[in-house]
């Protein structure tokens, strides 16, 4: 049962941060050769921009009913002044007043070389401040892949500078005084080597900065690392080298990390704890100068090729962790979690989906936290057109009555049926007497097809939403199952698995339930016409060979005989 975690906004753009919502941790992607990242910024201009309390403005808004689950305002999209193709701006974090954008591709210093780009707000308009440069850029560099600000410093990851090798990788901090942003320091890794990429995700809050450096072989070819640095007035010293306890090659530990106060998360996306490159997430907590892992984290439902960890946050007593390849709502369509911690303990309190998610859009890629409010992006969402992406807010709940489900048909069915149901259908009531918004969808799973996708028509073992109701009270919600369902009653086989579930909010906490049964594939009157012939011979009457380009006449059970050719039937199974 989900989820005390629901989505308040749903806002288009590659990645979309929120004005109120004060995250140091960068909101980025990993992949630069497919984003070409707009930054935008919403707000409402109805509220008093100018509030010292600019962390609770979100709420504010939502409270005051200035902005709806659905409504939030862009304030404006920040542009580089001298903005050029390919330079891939759009690599953001942001905190108060100020937000940060890196461009690693930017040419200034060379092919690649990179910069970033620190903007200020004033009233409602954001205007640009400094763009930064690394001191001793170089081409290849990548400075501004990742970067984070917190108050008067910024540090931008610069994964491909040589200083210790090809691609050993630096990360550099930048001071705020006035106007001016000044190099303050450049961080290296004490012990880095070629092709560390040292830099690759950065995370700043204070007086602490953390360094990833995913390629780094101590536990083997690319099982990574992480650095921490500490602040004595001007100078920054590494105080810890962060390595997982279980830590193995091809984990690519580092590649994602977030630091809050005393604690620190580290995502490792190919970790393969739940099957190959499943993903896993570290949890480290500082005690005087000494760092210890507290935890680690996986999902309730991780699998191979999840790639969770990929994406990281935290905030006081919570983490988000994006899992951009997971296919609950198909193929890559990907999720987001989130933990608590009691104590010592990390628990998972919920998985956030997208209502509308949908295959290869990547949801999950970036994450981040704050307070109540969590933000994940998704950069293949196409609502504005294909890879345009798009960027969802949840919210927790601190009260509230979840909806309830009944009455469910069909409910999971364990004994194989004759044939599919012909409605899909749940009673849904809400406590509080809340509207509702209801989602019916369904799959199929074809162990026939897994292996070959041809064998069936129109076959697809990802996620269909094939009924929404929203805006609803309490009653019950159906899906008739008819002529259009095609591929549905067209072709059905044996040991064909259907699953279908629903999916209730109330604009404040979600209900899901997931149900399946299989067909046996016998005995099933496909024309409807009530009439199942040849049933002494155990056959299924699915179509003429003379009304599809199909070879037809099979001799299932391998015996080297095939009735009833005669009658043009295909021999599907026998009880």
């Amino acid at each position: 049962m989900q989820k005390n975690w629901f989505r308040k906004g749903l806002v288009i753009g590659i990645i979309v941060l929120f004005v109120g919502v004060s995250i140091s941790s960068s909101i980025a992607g990993y992949d630069k050769d497919i984003e070409k990242i707009d930054y935008i910024i919403n707000k409402t201009e109805t509220l008093n921009m100018e509030s010292d309390d600019y962390n609770n403005l979100i709420k504010q808004a939502i409270e005051s009913g200035v902005i709806s689950k659905n409504n939030w305002l862009e304030q404006d999209k920040l542009l580089a002044s001298d903005g050029t193709a390919e330079d891939y701006f759009g690599y953001v974090s942001i905190d108060g007043d100020y937000a940060i954008v890196g461009a690693p591709w930017d040419d200034d210093n060379g092919n690649e070389s990179g910069s970033a780009y620190v903007f200020k707000r004033s009233g409602t308009a954001w205007t640009e401040q400094a763009k930064l440069f690394a001191s001793d850029g170089a081409k290849w560099q990548c400075f501004g892949y990742h970067v984070s600000i917190s108050g008067d410093y910024s540090v931008v990851g610069a994964y491909g500078d040589f200083d210790n090798g090809f691609f050993s990788g630096s990360a550099y901090v930048f001071k705020r005084s006035g106007t001016a942003w000044t190099e303050q320091a450049k961080l290296l890794a004490s012990d880095g080597a070629i092709e560390d990429c040292f830099g690759g995700s950065v995370s700043i809050d204070g007086d602490y900065v953390i360094v990833g450096a995913s390629y780094d072989d101590d536990n083997g070819n690319m099982s990574g690392s992480a650095y921490v640095f500490k602040r004595s007035g001007t100078a920054w010293t590494e105080q810890a080298k962060l390595l997982p306890s279980d830590g193995a090659a091809g984990d690519w530990f580092g590649g994602s990390v977030s630091i809050d106060g005393d604690y620190v998360i580290v995502g490792a996306s190919y970790d393969d704890d739940n099957g190959n490159m499943s993903g896993s997430a570290y949890v480290f907590k500082r005690s005087g100068t000494a760092w210890t892992e507290q935890a680690k984290l996986l999902p309730s439902d991780g699998a191979a090729g999840d790639w969770f960890g990929g994406s990281v946050s935290i905030d006081g007593d919570y983490v988000i962790v994006g899992a951009s390849y997971d296919d609950d709502n198909g193929n890559m369509s990907g999720s987001a979690y989130v933990f608590k911690r009691s104590g010592t303990a990390w628990t998972q309190q919920a998985k956030l989906l997208p209502s509308d998610g949908a295959a290869e859009e990547h949801f999950g890629i970036s994450v981040s936290i704050s307070g109540d409010y969590a933000i994940v992006g998704a950069i293949w969402n196409d609502d504005n057109g294909n890879a345009s992406g798009s960027a969802y807010v949840f919210k927790k709940d601190n009260g509230g009555n979840q909806p309830i489900l009944s009455n469910e048909h069909p409910v999971n069915i364990s004994l194989e049926v004759e044939r599919p149901p012909t409605e899909l259908s749940a009673t849904v009531e809400d406590p509080d007497g809340d509207v509702m918004d209801v989602h019916i969808r369904w799959k199929v799973i074809c162990e026939c097809c897994i292996n070959n996708p041809d064998c069936c028509y129109n076959y697809n073992d990802s996620w269909i939403i094939v009924k929404t109701f929203n805006g609803v009270g309490n009653g019950t919600y159906n899906f008739i199952i008819n002529e259009s369902t095609a591929w549905l009653n067209d072709w059905i086989w044996g040991n064909t698995t259907y699953v279908w579930s629903i999916n209730v909010t109330d604009g404040t906490t979600w209900t899901n339930e997931t149900y399946q049964y299989t067909t046996s594939g016998s005995r099933y009157d496909v024309s409807n016409n009530d009439l199942v012939n040849f049933q002494d011979a155990g056959l299924v009457w699915i179509h003429r060979t003379s009304e599809v380009d199909y070879d037809g006449i099979y001799d299932v059970n391998q015996n080297g005989e095939v009735n009833f050719q005669d009658a043009g039937l295909t021999w599907v199974n026998r009880d």
